[in-house]
């Protein structure tokens, strides 16, 4: 694949669940995003979209929940997650690993993953975030359904029934693309599934649901290096053989193209190039160079061209759209396909590796595919390996090498997992390749106004294209297997590399032209020999020579090669049935390859080439792979549920030395797999129905430090589970969300809910010492509101009455262990929490209004944090109660109907006496937090904030009119009418900024700050987060729950200064004026300075007066300045 930058898309942008192999040269590669590998430049500003203080991406499940995922600049990350439209509630299992990757899945989609029906990556929310399948970019879930065998036609009509859209049958794997609206998802997934207890099925018909997913795209020097010059001396052009580029388009005005055919499967609607990619790929493969005076000529220019679009104008496609063009490039007579293009690796049953085998044996086309770059994407787990559809039985998979024969730094390697077989099956060059540019292209590095210079394992990919057009124009008769195995037979194997790295070598078209010699296998994979190895059997496998050639040939034969170690191939390790052979003209004959692993020989890989020499001249060879396993044992692994009987549980085997995870699917009966010797932790979770859709249980199974060295049978029994749950000293607090969660430093495992009736329960362990371990329980459990009347007694007491006998309690819980599991029920009293005295405003209006008050706990262990929370109502009081110390960070939000008011910091909360806090409480004022991000400068404007120091408001609903001009060196850089100040072009850089704003509104639930302005000046430059060190003006005051101050008397209020990038902030001068006639006149109010900030008194209000208006002014030691005007700070009360 090539070019290693990241783009992002509008919501019109599909990102394909193939990668285009593609480098770019010289530094920044062009890398696409999911689906057929396709790799291309990365837009600036969608990628600092990623770094905005705050980005919320919102995933529907293939269930029709939802998980809501807020993503900060500092790392942070708040989760929620939202039961579908006739669902009583969530009840999930989630995971992360290390790098990041977040899982959600419902646990009536468990016994499904568990059965390998449904296709994990529908349930990978930060893949699906980052492929551009969140609901912001996709309306709909786009699907692969695959029907069981004579299904069709039934299976369609339940589809329909469901609402959901059929938008393309695949014949080649007797499937279907189907589309869900995401509204209309739950509904799909009721008609796919049957509940049948704790197992749900899927209906008869459907034999898997894939979700369709993302594709990336994955020749001056590069020509004589593969031999093509002596082809083309041989009259070998590519004529009369149609080669068919699946990718990006191409650009048909192009010099060097001549394209029969093209064909767009996309979503674009045009199969011109827009990216590059395809473009580049089909010029190195049949190009005729007349543009560069034959210089950038292509392997096969006689060729003639089929192209098919199936990834967009980012780079990005869906497995589908490759799918369909697979289908239409073999149907239009395409005797090579070439895709650039991959997914993650796997071991050959995805479904573009099912297509590739079947549209191979149905048609005889050649598919030739880039074995894939790395790093990969989100969704894959095995990122250096060969990735799919490379890993297909009868794909010629093409791995890259540099212009020395080096083997490129980011080419996929093998072997293909699951079955160590060979892969790739060859190398050609991919590194700083020259060839056709698309017009409309920002991709790679411009060599003139024709021809780019990228790299890739995409770019190796066509040379091996253009290399079987030259072969199936010499043998028009020859098959796929026939092409394949003459290239991979004269390849030449470079030194140091294994076959696991090259295949049979570096494309050599000038001697694959001449090849008379080939095998059957082209590759020998010999697989896996179990430990140990003192009474291994030999293994044998047949050889079939094949004779192209007029006159008979004898052959003598050898086996070379390496072992794990790189020593030279012991003595009799592998043998031959015969040191020669004689293979008759248009004939076979067959060889046995035994190889012999009781030796007392290294463990691990070996890598041998079986030579084929005629008078002393190596005219074949056929890579032969083996994987001598090194100490292993036989692990079984048996799931019991709560009840006793076979249970259905997706195990996370874990290697805490190296952090690798491995998934294994247990469906009620015991799974055997080989692990090496050492130390493993495991992780399940057993889910069990109850009597009632809201009862039940999940239960979270662990078992660390097993230790494996010897065969051993581990049961993980969900009856060993005890209750998780919190005992607080409330009777009436009811809880919401149930969280608990076990880290063992590679994996953070959960389980969750917000039923009060489904039950929650872990395995207690042992002490954990050999590597970071810890549990945690999270919970947020909320007194009822008061009713009215209630609510009314409670003004008119002392306030130590009301905190003491009336306001509702509520707690917000993170409650950790570290080292292991304990018995996770959990006694907790108040007096061990940190606790507030909360008062929630309204602005102005007395009636009550609803809002949720939310919670977000992070334990300093990890950056996720899952929101939990309860109902509050505005105006109000209660009592709010929080885990204390060290190790727990707290953010939280209060979201009313009209928006958000959150923090923009963390919080570490300690036990002690009840504290005063306020949520929405006048004055309000602006807030402006600057900063950068790849050459962009968000403003990050919150024009109505609350006077608690380091929130701010984000609104939901029409805030008004807000327009924001930003200057820099005096002069204007940029204009925004959006609320949150808008975002500039901008290099990160010193210099004086100036950023003025004008807000207005005019709204029912407000009738506070109808207008604001405000001007903010600094010289000087970013700080280490990107910010630059506006200052900003919190004022708070002692006002009621209405936001009034008493009508005729003087008012105090404390002014605290604050810098955007949290430093420090030292005033020369602060100035503050206040107005009672909605800013028509000004008072000058004297400001001292009082502790760590500032104090004024507003006086007596005149008697017609209801609002009060402020003005401030504050200039800095070091030239920072702000002026900022607020209509209506706080409002009057004459009661």
């Amino acid at each position: 694949m090539g070019v290693h930058r990241r783009v992002r898309r509008g919501v019109a942008s599909v990102v394909m669940a193939v990668v285009a192999a593609v480098t770019m040269s010289g530094g920044a590669g062009a890398q696409p995003p999911h689906g057929p590998r396709v790799e291309h430049d990365v837009s600036a500003e969608a990628a600092a979209h990623e770094k905005h203080p705050r980005r919320i991406s919102t995933v529907t499940l293939i269930t029709g929940d939802r998980v809501e995922v807020s993503q900060w600049r500092d790392g942070r990350r708040h989760i929620r997650v939202h039961p579908a439209p006739g669902r009583s509630g969530v009840r999930f299992v989630e995971w992360e690993n290390r790098e990041g990757s977040l899982y959600v899945v419902p646990v009536d989609a468990l016994p499904l993953l568990a059965g390998e029906r449904l296709d994990l990556r529908l349930f990978n929310v930060t893949g699906l975030i980052e492929s551009g399948y969140d609901d912001s970019r996709r309306r709909e879930l786009p699907l692969i359904v695959e029907y069981a065998s004579g299904a069709r036609t039934s299976v369609r009509a339940d589809l329909s029934q469901a609402g959901a859209r059929i938008a393309r049958e695949l014949r080649s794997i007797d499937a279907a693309v189907v589309h869900a609206a995401k509204d209309g998802v739950a509904r799909l997934w009721t008609q796919l599934t049957v509940d049948s207890g704790a197992r749900t099925r899927l209906e008869r018909g459907v034999e898997k649901v894939w979700l369709d997913g993302p594709v990336r795209a994955v020749l001056d020097e590069s020509a004589p290096q593969v031999g093509v010059p002596q082809a083309w001396e041989a009259g070998l052009t590519g004529e009369g053989v149609t080669v068919a580029v699946l990718d990006s388009g191409v650009d048909e005005d192009h010099p060097d193209l001549s394209v029969r055919k093209a064909e767009d499967f996309t979503e674009t609607g045009d199969p011109r190039d827009y990216f590059g990619h395809g473009t580049h790929v089909a010029s190195i493969a049949t190009g005729d160079g007349a543009a560069s005076g034959d210089r950038y000529k292509g392997v096969a220019p006689d060729a003639e061209l089929l192209v098919g679009k199936v990834l967009d104008d980012g780079g990005w496609g869906m497995e589908s759209w490759v799918l369909a063009g697979m289908e239409w490039a073999t149907s239009q007579g395409a005797k090579v396909v070439n895709l650039s293009l991959g997914t993650c690796a796997t071991d050959g049953s995805d479904p573009l590796s099912q297509a590739v085998d079947s549209l191979t044996e149905s048609t005889g086309a050649l598919f030739v595919v880039a074995a894939g770059n790395h790093p990969n994407d989100p969704f894959c787990f095995h990122d250096d390996r060969v990735s799919a559809p490379a890993a297909a039985d009868r794909a010629l998979a093409v791995g890259s090498v540099s212009k020395s024969d080096e083997l490129s730094d980011f080419s996929n390697t093998g072997p293909r997992v699951g079955d160590s077989a060979v892969k790739p099956n060859l190398t050609a060059p991919g590194e700083g390749i020259v060839a056709a540019r698309a017009a409309d292209s920002a991709l790679g590095e411009v060599v003139d106004e024709h021809y780019v210079r990228l790299s890739g394992t995409s770019m190796a990919a066509p040379h091996v294209a253009g290399a079987a057009a030259l072969l199936a124009q010499r043998h028009p008769d020859w098959t796929a297997d026939q092409l394949a195995a003459a290239l991979t037979a004269s390849a030449a194997p470079l030194p140091g590399l294994s076959v696991f790295q090259q295949g049979g070598g570096r494309l050599d078209i000038g001697r694959a032209i001449e090849q008379e010699i080939t095998t059957s296998p082209a590759a020998l994979s010999l697989g896996v020999v179990p430990w140990p190895h003192t009474d291994d059997e030999p293994i044998t496998k047949e050889l079939a020579y094949h004779n192209a050639g007029e006159a008979p040939v004898t052959l003598d034969l050898a086996v070379v090669g390496v072992g794990p170690d790189g020593a030279p191939l012991p003595d009799g390790m592998f043998t031959l049935s015969t040191p020669r052979v004689t293979v008759p003209a248009g004939g076979s004959a067959q060889v046995s390859v035994t190889a012999t692993t009781q030796n007392g020989t290294p463990d691990g890989h070996y890598s041998a080439w079986v030579t084929a020499s005629r008078n002393g001249e190596v005219v074949a060879r056929t890579p032969v792979g083996l994987d001598k396993e090194i100490e292993s044992y036989t692990l079984t692994l048996d799931v019991v549920d709560r009840s006793g009987n076979p249970g259905v549980g997706l195990v996370h085997l874990v290697d805490p030395e190296v952090g690798s995870i491995r998934l294994i699917e247990v469906f009620g009966e015991p799974v055997q797999l080989r692990l090496p010797r050492g130390q493993y932790d495991l992780l399940t979770t057993v889910h069990e129905e109850g009597p009632t859709p809201e009862s039940g249980s999940i239960t979270l199974v662990a078992r660390p430090e097993l230790s494996l060295t010897r065969d051993m049978t581990v049961s993980l029994d969900a009856r060993a589970g005890r209750p998780i749950k919190a005992i607080v000293d409330s009777a009436t607090a009811d809880p919401g969300l149930r969280r608990a969660v076990v880290d063992n430093g590679s994996l953070r495992m959960g389980i969750g809910t917000d039923i009060d009736t489904f039950d929650l329960y872990a395995t207690p362990t042992g002490r954990v010492t050999a590597y970071r371990y810890a549990f945690e329980y999270q919970s947020a459990l909320a007194e009822p509101e008061p009713v009215a009347a209630e609510r009314d007694r409670t003004t008119r007491g002392g306030r130590e009455e009301r905190v003491k006998k009336t306001l509702p309690r509520g707690y917000n819980l993170l409650l950790t262990e570290k080292g292991r599991i304990p018995d996770p029920t959990f006694r907790v009293r108040d007096r061990e929490l940190a606790r507030f005295h909360a008062s929630l405003h309204s602005e102005g209006s007395s009636d009550l209004r609803p809002a949720y008050q939310m919670s977000f706990p992070r334990p300093v262990w990890s950056d996720e944090a899952w929101g939990q929370g309860y109902e509050v109502t505005l105006p109000g009081e209660r009592i709010d109660l929080y885990s204390p110390g060290e190790d727990v960070r707290w953010s939280e939000e209060l979201r009313m109907e009209q928006g958000a008011i959150y923090d923009t910091a963390e919080s570490v909360y300690r036990r002690g006496p009840v504290r005063n806090r306020s949520w929405n409480a006048a004055p309000l004022g602006p807030v402006a937090r600057p900063g950068f991000a790849y050459d962009l400068l968000w403003v990050s404007l919150s024009a109505f904030t609350p006077s608690r120091a380091g929130q701010a408001f984000i609104a939901d609903v029409d805030a008004g009119k807000v327009h924001t001009v930003l200057r820099k060196n005096g002069v204007v850089v940029g204009e925004s009418d959006e609320p949150d100040g808008g975002v500039y072009p901008l290099p990160a850089e010193k210099a004086t900024y100036e950023l003025t704003t004008r807000a207005t509104r005019d709204v029912e639930w407000s009738t506070l700050a109808t207008e604001v302005r405000a001007r903010w000046k600094v010289t000087g430059g970013p700080g280490a987060d990107g910010r630059l060190p506006f200052v900003n003006l919190s004022t708070s005051a002692p006002v009621d729950l209405l936001n009034r101050a008493p009508a005729g008397e003087s008012f105090p209020l404390q002014l605290t200064l604050h810098s955007a990038d949290g430093g420090a902030v030292t005033a020369r001068a602060v100035r503050l004026s206040v107005s009672f006639d909605d800013g028509a006149t000004w008072r000058r109010v004297r400001v001292t300075r009082r502790g760590a900030g500032f104090h004024a008194v507003v006086p007596a209000s005149p008697q017609e007066a209801r609002f009060v208006s402020l003005q401030a002014s504050v200039r800095t030691d070091d030239g920072r300045e702000l002026d900022q005007t607020v209509i209506r700070a706080y409002r009057l009360s004459r009661s």
